[in-house]
């Protein structure tokens, strides 16, 4: 990673990125800037989803975010938040649904299969007859 040693405010040994999507150079200035800051946020952030702490990371930052704003502006981000998680739940079950039926087409495929078979030695016509004495054992 190309960038400078950094002692403050970063942890001694971190590096300031100066980069073109960096988070640390870019300012924004008008409103839509914010959408540009957020790219670069999520950018440098994704990276960090799958370690152990990242989830409470995100609920301590979006706690430290919200706690200037009114109850009101804090609403409207849980709604939209709920409202992801629903739409998330949603295609979760879809998925899940999905992954039974194919399940189910694969059992339904064995079950016909042995239909198909003639696993009942007993209803064959064979040249067995119960009742011929060569077949006795005694």
């Amino acid at each position: 990673s190309s960038g400078i040693n950094a002692e403050w405010p970063l942890r001694p040994g971190s590096q300031l990125s100066l980069n073109q999507d960096s988070i640390d150079t870019y300012i924004p200035v008008e409103v839509e800037d914010f959408k540009e800051l957020q790219r670069r946020i999520v950018l440098k952030l994704k990276k960090y989803r799958e370690d152990d702490g990242f989830h409470g990371f995100v609920k301590g930052l979006a706690q430290e975010l919200v706690e200037d704003m009114s109850s009101e502006q804090i609403k409207k981000i849980s709604n939209h938040l709920v409202n992801i998680s629903h739409e998330k739940s949603r295609l979760e079950r879809e998925e899940k649904k999905k992954q039974q039926t194919t399940k189910k087409s694969q059992l339904n495929v064995s079950k016909n299969t042995m239909k198909n078979k003639d696993y009942m030695d007993d209803m064959v016509d064979d040249d067995y007859d119960e009742y011929d004495d060569s077949y006795d054992f005694m």
